[in-house]
């Protein structure tokens, strides 16, 4: 039998015993292990991959055939099961294993049922589920995401007149990226600086008018005042006068008519002549109140009239203030306009997206870059909800990025409230440090999480320097 025929021998038998033992490969998965792998390891990478699937409730998928193969558990144990684990991992193991995780889900090996390999699997299954509660530590594969990512806009809206930056560039906060045509804005804060004084030049003619013409209704009041008071009080005091003067002629008169000096009818005339002008003053006296009253009137009026021009001024001053506002706020928004024409960058990071090419029309709303912030990292990962609830925000973790070969350290900044409706496993974002920006979105790792009964281990510094501190001792 040629090696051909050997492997399509060996790949046919697999996808009768997936059917057979309810695996839930596809048979591209199985293609592609039967294609990569010896033909006598395909069969136990096959029940691997199952266990892991069934680990991690997701589906069996080559990327996940790639992450479950890239190493031997998913889940470490404290330092102790884990050298027992060694030394008791076998193929048949794994047949176990695989059993215990599946009656665990409600499945079962259709072969297995009934026979020892059974039963060992479920002794297994028990001892798996006793040491979620008790392993000191987790391991999972995991993804880069960017710690930050920022849209940037044009604050206005116009032409592209220059992009400064390209695609994969890093930048700094306020680096220039880009600048808007100016169009014709030089001219319009000429314009409307020129109307904010004319406005103010209007304003300030109108409000001397008015006051003019305020002081003019003020003197005319105070005028009326004066006019009315001394022309009635000057024809009263003439009116008492002349009647002093008649009753003392009359007194005379009285005196020489007692000795005889007068006749009776003289006597009589100095006493209708005194009463004439006691007469006389009582009409001075009427008329100086009608004139009094009338002049109050008038005094009544001339203040209403002012009052009203005063009213008057007082719109006038806030329509023009309204006006001179308006004014202001026109040229603040042309000022705004024009110093934001160079569109800057709001944090450091590298430009990941770029939205447009010089001449492209753009608003507020149009997206121009993506600054994505590598600075720091989120490595996350998807954890069993066997374990979610010992996984906190703070424990330390360490990420092995296999593509760069590097180990960073990190600590727990996320745990997902909700799980994954899809994989049902929990997110959680471990944030590490990537100065160098070695790291890059995207890349495959593999972090494992220390639990709370677990102190990190020291960094490569740290060993360093208690290996030389032993050394010298």
């Amino acid at each position: 039998m040629s090696v051909k025929n050997a492997i399509e021998t060996r790949k046919n038998s697999l996808i009768q015993k997936n059917k057979a033992e309810q695996l839930g490969m596809s048979t591209d998965v199985i293609s592609y292990l039967v294609g990569r792998l010896d033909i006598k390891q395909v069969e136990s990478a096959l029940l691997r991959v199952a266990a892991y699937s069934a680990m991690v409730n997701r589906e069996v998928t080559i990327e996940l055939v790639e992450e479950a193969l890239q190493d031997e558990a998913v889940i470490s144990l404290s330092r102790s099961k884990r050298k027992e684990r060694r030394r008791n991992w076998s193929s048949s193991g794994m047949v176990a294993m695989l059993s215990g995780l599946l009656l665990l889900n409600g499945c079962s090996f259709n072969s297995a049922v009934g026979s020892p390999l059974a039963e060992k699997a479920s002794a297994q299954s028990d001892e798996a589920s006793a040491d979620a509660a008790t392993q000191s530590d987790i391991t999972l594969p995991g993804k880069a995401i960017p710690f930050e990512e920022v849209t940037v806009s044009p604050s206005i809206a116009g032409n592209v007149q220059a992009l400064m930056v390209e695609m994969g560039a890093y930048v700094t906060k306020d680096q220039t990226l880009a600048q808007i045509d100016e169009s014709d804005l030089g001219l319009q804060i000429k314009q409307a600086e020129a109307h904010v004084k004319t406005v103010e030049a209007q304003a300030q003619a109108q409000s001397i008018e008015q006051q003019i013409r305020l002081n003019e209704v003020k003197a005319s009041l105070e005028q009326g005042n004066t006019a009315g008071g001394s022309s009635a009080g000057t024809t009263l005091v003439t009116a008492e006068a002349s009647l002093a003067e008649a009753l003392d002629e009359l007194e005379k008169a009285v005196f020489v008519f007692e000795h005889g000096g007068i006749s009776e009818e003289e006597l009589q005339q100095k006493k209708n002549k005194a009463q004439q002008v006691e007469q006389q003053i009582q009409a001075h006296k009427e008329s100086a109140a009608a004139q009094a009253a009338e002049s109050q009137k008038k005094q009544q009026a001339t203040a209403e009239v002012a009052k009203l021009q005063q009213q008057a001024i007082n719109v006038s001053a806030r329509l023009t203030q309204m006006g001179r506002d308006q004014a202001l706020a026109d040229l603040e928004l042309v000022r705004y306009q024009y110093n934001n024409l160079t569109v800057k960058a709001p944090i450091a990071g590298f430009i990941t997206a770029k939205e447009v090419i010089t001449g492209d029309s753009v608003s507020p709303s149009t997206p121009l870059f993506v600054i994505t912030n590598l600075d720091k990292l989120y490595i996350q990962v998807d954890v069993p909800e066997a374990v979610i609830n010992r996984v906190k925000v703070g424990q330390h973790a360490h990420a092995q990025i296999p593509s760069i070969n590097k180990r960073v350290e990190g600590k727990v900044a996320y745990v997902a409230p909700m799980s994954n409706a899809e994989s049902q496993s929990f997110p959680v974002r471990i944030l590490v440090e990537n100065a160098e920006h070695l790291i890059k979105g995207g890349m495959k790792a593999r972090v494992r999480i220390l639990f709370e009964s677990e102190q990190p281990e020291p960094t490569e510094p740290e060993a360093t320097k208690e290996a030389s501190a032993q050394q010298e001792g």
